[in-house]
């Protein structure tokens, strides 16, 4: 029931895009909940006793969760690096 609000509001996201751009059609991949998409989604709640999904995920936001760190890390670095106090010119 989430998901399929999620799937709503990602068509209304991608409807909203393709109004933006005058020549653009929605793809009926992306317009239909029931159609490419759900089977994917479904293809994938089939093989939960198989594939830990919160583990899969929680693999995929270490990396992610690192990479922010760092980025934050050194653009803390570049602007503190201004400050004549912390060794700036």
């Amino acid at each position: 029931m989430i998901i399929e609000w999620l799937m709503g509001v990602a068509t209304g996201l991608w409807e909203f895009i393709g109004s933006l751009l005058p020549d653009w059609e929605l793809p009926p991949e992306l317009a239909d909940p029931n159609g490419f998409l759900g089977q994917v989604f479904a293809l994938g709640q089939g093989l939960e006793p198989f594939i830990n999904w919160s583990l899969v995920g929680m693999l995929g936001a270490i990396p992610l969760a690192v990479w922010v760190i760092g980025i934050l890390w050194r653009a803390t670095r570049m602007l503190l690096s201004h400050i004549p106090l912390f060794g700036g010119n």
